[in-house]
């Protein structure tokens, strides 16, 4: 078809099409972004605004569409008014709006690009174009449905959890936006220019043309995907980066922390001895007994410090104890300390620590009295197997990520390295980890595996 055949109509329909197929798999990737108030009056608003702008752009489009610059003018600001349509629908940071926008370019003009060769090897196969316009138009939008898709459930979900509520490094921002508008210019480039070139390959195929036609195709997918796949790449690089320096520095802290609280449980125990036995000179016979003994019984919750077998875990069950007595959670335990011997104070204290956490954490929430406590168990299976089990009730709903729970607390960039940090220790010691929620009851089991090889 020549340039000098298409209507203004055409190019309306063209630039309408691209708006469906652009907003299709924008919409996919920023589902799980938190939504501003009004939500799908400002999407239906937003849609509107951006098609009303399609129109003077295809005016444009049909005076100016044959020229390089014409045609990448008009999709650079088809493009700008779906980013404002973004904003206006969206809240978020303004770097992962942007790039969030690159990459639905990015996948919606792969898609159209494994079009184009997939026909344009079936009309060179068939000997010229076997298409009417409608059956064109059927077969187009079929197999846009197939690919949406196959995109829907494989790479936006991936893309989802490495953009949304997730730091970006300035390079992949700088570099998406760069690269979508060389994509732009490059399509507009392929399609006047070796379109042109290629005018006459339905009726008269030529191997040479095809070959033409195909390689700008072929280079403008491959583009495309390069780019997304280093995207994937260079994100998945910079948050297992940055979630092992935090996990270092967490752990870190941990062991700050334990030589705090162990500092902190030896003045209380002290104190709590010295004051049981104040109150015994000062009191005498005046209170009866039985007052005199839940007075003492009181004070003995904060002077008894629980024996492991293991030094800094006693300092981490018994602080966690005391915090558990404050909350009016029952805290039952069996644990022999011994068999974490081979965990340093920091990896130990960061272990327990996050797991007891994150169980008090819950079960605070948890209303019904029955169903306030937490059981924890550290036994050694047979020799050289240790196992750990936490498990306590909870409320409302747990949704996973990657096998760990998300932060209840709503802010995943700041939150949820506790449970991070318990599976990186564990995979330090070469152990296993398994977590689960079901039925109202949580559950994290741990197994390290201790058997020396003989060999």
């Amino acid at each position: 078809m020549n340039f000098s055949d298409i209507t203004l109509f055409d190019y309306l329909e063209i630039l309408v099409e691209w708006v469906f197929e652009y907003f299709v798999f924008a919409t996919a990737l920023f589902w799980t972004m938190k939504k501003r108030p009004h939500f799908l009056l400002r999407f239906i608003l937003g849609i509107l605004g951006v098609l009303a702008i399609a129109y003077p752009l295809a005016i444009f489009y049909h005076f100016f569409g044959d020229r390089v610059f014409g045609r990448t003018l008009v999709y650079f600001l088809l493009f700008v008014a779906s980013i404002a349509h973004h904003f206006l629908c969206y809240e978020g940071k303004v770097s992962t709006i942007i790039v969030v926008a690159d990459l639905s370019y990015l996948i919606q003009n792969m898609v159209y690009k494994l079009f184009v060769a997939l026909i344009t090897i079936i009309n060179f196969v068939a000997g010229g174009s076997i298409f009417n316009t409608w059956s064109y138009k059927i077969v187009y939008y079929l197999q846009f449905a197939a690919q949406a898709v196959v995109v829907c459930l494989t790479l936006i979900p991936a893309a989802r959890d490495r953009l949304i509520d997730r730091p970006l490094p300035r390079f992949v921002i700088a570099v998406s936006a760069f690269t979508v508008i060389v994509s732009i210019l490059l399509s507009a480039t392929q399609d006047i220019y070796i379109q042109t070139i290629a005018e006459g390959l339905y009726d008269s195929p030529s191997s040479a043309i095809f070959i033409l036609r195909q390689s700008g195709n072929l280079a403008g997918f491959m583009l495309d995907g390069a780019i997304v796949i280093m995207f994937f790449a260079a994100s998945y690089s910079y948050a297992l980066r940055r979630d092992i320096s935090d996990l270092h520095y967490l752990v870190q802290q941990s062991a700050k922390q334990y030589e705090i609280s162990q500092q902190t449980i030896d003045s209380i125990n002290i104190k709590c001895h010295d004051m049981k036995h104040r109150i015994n000179q000062i009191v005498g016979g005046a209170l009866p007994e039985d007052t005199i003994r839940d007075i003492n019984d009181s004070i003995a919750i904060y002077d008894a410090l629980i024996d492991t077998g293991n030094k800094a875990l006693d300092v981490i069950i018994t602080e966690k104890n005391l915090t558990c007595e404050s909350r009016g959670i029952a805290f039952t335990k069996t644990i022999d300390g011994k068999a974490v011997s081979f965990l340093t104070e920091g990896d130990l204290f960061a272990l327990f620590g996050n797991l007891l956490d994150n169980a008090i954490e819950a079960v605070s929430e948890v209303q019904h009295k029955g169903k306030r406590y937490i059981n924890l168990s550290l036994r050694q299976l047979g020799e050289g197997i240790v196992r750990i089990e936490c498990m306590n009730y909870y409320e409302g709903d747990r949704v996973f990520r990657d096998g760990l729970p998300k932060s209840t607390k709503g802010d995943d960039l700041n939150h949820g390295f506790g449970m991070r940090s318990i599976r990186q220790i564990v995979q330090k010691y070469s152990g296993e980890m398994s977590v689960s929620a079901e039925e109202g009851v949580f559950s994290v089991a741990i197994v390290f595996y201790r058997i020396q090889n003989a060999f």
